[in-house]
């Protein structure tokens, strides 16, 4: 089961509600600083908060659930009726009515009292406002998680491939020596073909690493939704990463306070606000209006 490390969720939650101002810290022409990324999850949050696409839906979810919330809060509008009637067809009682002796105009506003279910209807749609801040965070959490993941293994592909480079020097370097006690008689056969097969072993060992590079490059890529250069990484990359905390918390602890769990906990309540607002529909709702009636008929 994953865990979130204090640290990580400290900067998921720095990044998506108190550090804005952070959001342009890569290079100008678009490439990752993979190794400011490495040494801090926070600008990692800020470039993903900013960036990715399930970041930017899930704070799109966020803004939907916070309007219907402030929608929840307010009164219905007031219905305003207008009408007109008195009409004649025919011959008017008495004979001779004129229209502007028969006809009457009304106007008015009225309103409708909700009893027992604006408190339910508002309570749900701030909770679930509650749930989505909630998800937008384990959605930063998790996709932090993967970018954490995809660079810190292109760090060790690149790391591996330049040892392996450094290792496959020192055998060429190794076999041209052995080559020359060969051809003195110093060195057998059979020994010199053993130092070529392991020379021949570590070029294919390099010839490996380089795809693996190619993978992890297009992987975080892919992931990041921008390039990642590995040409100035190293193996000091790796060590300049962000350290981990010094001790994990309590694993129940860590679980319950997770934002998906949360989030859960807070749709139930949204659905027991439901369930009280669809037992209160039985309740009838008065009307309460006001209206102004302009009579013509006077010979009445």
């Amino acid at each position: 089961m994953k865990r979130v490390l204090p640290a990580m969720r400290s900067a998921v939650r720095a990044a998506f509600f108190l550090m804005p101002m952070l959001g342009g810290i890569a290079h100008a022409d678009g490439v990752l600083p993979v190794r400011d990324f490495l040494a801090n999850p926070v600008h990692l949050a800020n470039w993903l908060r900013d960036r990715d696409p399930k970041v930017e839906s899930a704070r799109a979810r966020l803004e939907a659930a916070e309007a219907a919330t402030d929608q929840a809060r307010v009164l219905p509008n007031p219905a305003v009726n207008i009408g007109a009637g008195g009409f004649t067809v025919g011959t008017t009682n008495p004979p001779g009515l004129h229209l502007n002796q028969t006809t009457n105009y009304e106007v008015g506003v009225s309103e409708l009292i909700e009893l027992g279910k604006r408190g339910p209807r508002r309570d749900a749609a701030v909770y679930r406002a509650q749930e989505a801040e909630q998800l937008a965070v384990s959605t930063l959490g998790d996709r932090l998680t993967d970018a954490t993941t995809a660079l810190g293994k292109l760090a060790y592909v690149v790391a591996k491939r330049d040892v392996i480079a450094v290792n496959l020097e020192a055998a060429r370097r190794l076999r041209d020596n052995e080559g020359n006690r060969l051809h003195a008689g110093d060195l057998s056969p059979l020994e010199f073909e053993r130092i070529e097969l392991d020379t021949d072993q570590l070029e294919l060992d390099l010839a490996r690493s380089e795809a693996e590079v190619t993978s992890a490059v297009a992987e975080c890529t892919a992931t990041l939704v921008a390039p990642c250069p590995a040409a100035d990484l190293d193996s000091s990359a790796l060590d300049g990463g962000a350290p981990l905390p010094q001790s994990l918390p309590d694993p129940g602890a860590a679980i319950e306070a997770r934002p998906d769990r949360l989030a859960s906990r807070l749709e139930t309540r949204a659905l027991g606000e439901d369930a009280t607002l669809a037992a209160r529909r039985a309740i009838p709702d008065p009307t309460i209006g006001l209206s102004y009636l302009f009579d013509n008929l006077t010979i009445a």
